[in-house]
């Protein structure tokens, strides 16, 4: 009997504008046949191969990778 896969969400990536066109969220995966762990940015949250041993394993946590917006004009920098 296997155990449920808990996923635990939470935001607290920042990425450019750009880049989030194409990504939407970062996996953490830890493969339960060899304990590798490893992080992946997807369009969606999803299983992916252990690099180490190549087995199929679940995200043990997954977090929405979002973009910080400004409201006027460019970010404040270190002038402002």
């Amino acid at each position: 009997m296997t155990q449920p896969t808990i996923l635990i969400r939470k935001t607290i990536s920042i990425v450019s504008a750009k880049t989030q066109e194409n990504l939407k969220f970062r996996n953490h995966y830890r493969c339960p046949h060899d304990q590798t762990k490893w992080i992946d940015d997807w369009n969606h949250i999803c299983n992916d191969r252990c690099p180490n041993c190549d087995r199929e394993t679940e995200p043990y946590l997954s977090e929405d990778i979002v973009v910080a917006s400004w409201s006027f004009g460019s970010p404040p920098g270190p002038d402002r």
